[in-house]
């Protein structure tokens, strides 16, 4: 955001629905078009389609302004119109994509207006160079902008006038001369096309844009816009239609084709039509330039273009800068081209811009936010139908031009995406994913789960006091509560298992058990203390705190609670505790949580050592299938990371004796057979009066995380079961994964001959 000069800080001046909207939207439409090339329209292509044309254009025109208008009676509208509104709602990337095409149209735009008035002069006075007229208006434009809306308002009441009176004199020629038969079809050799005509006609219609533009200046936009819009364009189109008739009834085809001032000749009062022919190009010209400085200073105070284009310097509400940018970009193009040079570029820009506008109402409506709340109500399909049109009608004008005019937007879309523009206000892409999510959600509902259709969704737990919930973490890595586990290493492990297929959640519990920390904020705190560590590791998952009595309260309320039916959690993943006091209450948490059908994973990693170089995945089989097919999957989970990627998998099985290898390995073959998954079956003899650990620690040498099956233990064998495991931890030398499974499902889809 600019800092803006002292002078600045007075209020500017505010219009109106005549002087702020209808005044410059009329008077934009009036314009070239209107008196040079409505009968090169006519004369090329015939009445009838001359009619069509003019008829689809405003159809568009009409449809975009109520779109327009249902967005504009639903949030204030600021600086900067059309692109005020798309930006709000689409968002930045996307209103700047569109935001600076459309400053360019409306700059082209008062260049256009300002060739046309150079070439009705110098027809009329050949001496002139038409160059140094359009130029030389372009900077008197400036300069009435410098000076400020009001000035330029006040100059428009006369041209206004102006206008009127000459429109009046070539009607009442019109009611007095002697009609022909109307040419209805394109005359014979003629080699302009429907859409070619279309082109050169629809800059005329783009005057509609001119009144959003100065929403800026307006009392009250949301009730002056669609006022002065809807009133300007039944106004202009009535007249565009009754200019085309006459001129079909009074002058030969060739006759249109060939004089551009045919209306002159065919006036009651030819003066006046060359006045009205003047003072329209110079009211467009000039509506232009008092909206595009708006569009790009809108387009500065939003960082998509330098911000110092958004300086007033010095004036109360007038974008001067943008001013200066604007003269020099219009003087140069005038000087470059003609009417049917710039008049193509024109309407691919404003087309676009009008999509963008229609499809902005429509997803509006269409996702059915209750923030939306238009006074004018238009229905979604109308609004989508227009942007189809303007997007067909781009096409069928220039197919080449089209594409080039969507890579532009594209191409300014990405780069702005790369800048990561900061915004503060809510735009309409999260009510576009959230109408979508809750379709698929209310679908969701109609399909029972089935082992087939299995994900993980996890929730991963740490506990964080009081004295860290704001972000204090240890040095090297932040403990998870409790446990003795880094809170890193359950991230990561809970990130891989979900990867691409599941959801994780990452859960902090603050234990408060006298109930004191839900009205101090840390709940918020936490929350974005968690949101920002994910961030800063680029970690897919969700987040969410809980304020509970204790850690496994928190737990068990979560694992009740959180989620929606059918992506509800079915794992919880917390560390091992590194308090031998609590390890007993664990298993008692993980026991209630089995009961509640949730299956349970402990984590244990040795100091120092983490996952390791990630070459090896153990899994301790013991011939049971309950446990074991979690394992496997978790082990194919891994397997399909990136980080796991290059990791084998060995499916262990100690055996008592040598008779039993080969059954044991049959069956681990049979078993990997039937579940599709690639893993080396190992069976080793268990020696005797050798310790069981020390032998499970060799077979398991080198490995970077050993999976194993936790059968709980009953209600009063805890402590004993906990003492057990312990044991089996210390004598690992890698992490250890700890798996108890509530899933009654065939989660592998394995054959029968397999169990």
């Amino acid at each position: 955001m600019p800092k803006l000069d002292p002078a600045s800080k007075a209020q500017p001046r505010k219009f109106g629905t005549f002087a702020g909207v209808f005044t410059p939207t009329i008077l934009t439409i009036f314009g070239v078009v209107l008196f040079l090339r409505i009968g090169w329209v006519v004369g090329h292509v015939g009445l009838a389609h001359a009619l069509l044309i003019i008829v689809v254009a405003n159809a568009i025109s009409l449809v975009t302004a109520l779109s327009l208008s249902a967005v504009a009676t639903t949030m204030h509208v600021g600086a900067g119109g059309a692109y005020y509104m798309i930006s709000r709602t689409l968002g930045l990337q996307i209103g700047g994509a569109i935001g600076v095409p459309l400053y360019l149209s409306q700059a082209l735009g008062t260049a256009f207006y300002t060739i046309g008035f150079a070439e009705s002069l110098a027809s009329l006075f050949p001496g002139l160079d038409a160059r140094m007229v359009a130029s030389a208006t372009v900077l008197l434009f400036g300069l009435l902008a410098w000076m400020g809306a009001g000035v330029a308002i006040k100059a428009l009441y006369v041209i206004m006038a102006v206008l009127a009176a000459g429109l009046l004199s070539f009607f009442l020629g019109a009611a007095t001369s002697e009609w022909i038969r109307p040419e209805l079809a394109a005359p014979e050799g003629v080699r302009v096309s429907l859409w070619q005509a279309f082109a050169i006609f629809f800059p005329a219609v783009t005057g509609m844009i001119a009144g959003p533009s100065m929403s800026g200046d307006l009392r009250n936009p949301g009730r002056s816009l669609p006022r002065g819009i809807l009133t300007a364009i039944a106004v202009s189109a009535a007249v565009y239609l009754a200019v085309a008739v006459c001129l079909s009834l009074l002058a030969d085809p060739a006759i249109l084709r060939a004089d551009s001032l045919v209306m002159v000749n065919l006036a009651a009062v030819p003066w006046l039509v060359v006045a009205g022919i003047w003072t329209a190009t110079l009211s467009s010209g000039l509506g232009s330039m008092l909206t595009a400085p708006r569009t790009l200073m809108a387009l500065a105070q939003d960082n998509i273009v330098p911000v110092w284009l958004a300086n007033r310097l010095g004036s109360a509400g007038e974008p001067r800068a943008a001013v200066l940018m604007t003269t020099a970009f219009a003087a140069s193009v005038a000087w470059l081209g003609g009417v049917n040079v710039v008049a193509p570029i024109i309407t691919m820009f404003f087309l676009n811009t009008f999509g963008m506008l229609n499809l902005t109402a429509g997803l509006e409506r269409l996702v059915s936010s209750p923030g939306f709340r238009p006074r004018i109500a238009v229905h979604w399909s109308v609004s989508l139908a227009g942007a189809l049109a303007c997007y067909a009608a781009m096409f069928l004008i220039n197919p080449p031009a089209t594409v080039l005019a969507i890579l532009v937007s594209f191409g300014i879309y990405f780069l702005l995406k790369r800048r990561s523009l900061a915004q503060d206000f809510g735009d309409i892409r999260g009510g576009i994913w959230l109408s979508l999510a809750r379709a698929a959600l209310l679908r969701l509902r109609a399909y029972a789960p089935q082992p087939r259709t299995w994900r993980p969704f996890i929730a991963v737990f740490t506990k964080l006091s009081s004295g860290n919930a704001g972000g204090q973490a240890r040095e090297g890595c932040a403990l998870s509560g409790p446990s003795g586990v880094c809170r890193d290493d359950l991230l990561d492990l809970g990130s891989w298992l979900c990867g691409k297929s599941g959801l994780a959640t990452f859960v902090h519990v603050l234990a408060d058990p006298l109930g004191n920390k839900a009205g101090r904020g840390l709940r918020a705190a936490s929350r974005r203390h968690l949101a920002g560590f994910l961030g800063e590791r680029d970690a897919v998952a969700f987040t969410e705190s809980i304020i509970a009595p204790d850690f496994d309260q928190g737990v068990l309320s979560v694992m009740q609670a959180y989620g929606l039916p059918g992506l509800e959690p079915n794992a919880a993943l917390m560390g091992w505790s590194h308090h031998p006091e609590k390890r007993p209450g664990q298993l008692r948490l993980a026991h209630t949580l089995l009961a509640f059908r949730k299956s349970v994973l402990f984590l244990h990693v040795p100091p120092r050592i983490g996952f390791g170089q990630r070459r090896r995945i153990d899994i301790l089989w013991t011939g049971g299938l309950h446990n074991g097919q979690l394992k496997l999957m978790t082990s194919h989970l891994l397997r399909r990371t990136p980080e796991w990627a290059q990791a084998e998998t060995r499916l262990i099985r100690p055996v008592g004796g040598q008779a039993g290898i080969p059954g044991a390995r049959r069956h681990m073959s049979r078993l990997l057979r039937a579940a599709h998954l690639q893993a080396e079956p190992l069976v080793f003899v268990l020696e005797e009066g050798r310790p069981f650990l020390e032998q499970i620690r060799q077979a398991t040498a080198g490995a970077s995380l050993l999976l194993v099956g936790l059968r709980l233990p009953e209600e009063d064998d805890f402590e004993r079961a906990a003492h057990s495991i312990d044991e089996f931890l210390a004598e690992m030398h890698c992490a250890v994964l700890l798996v108890s499974s509530a899933e009654a499902g065939d989660l592998l889809k394995l054959d029968e001959s397999s169990s």
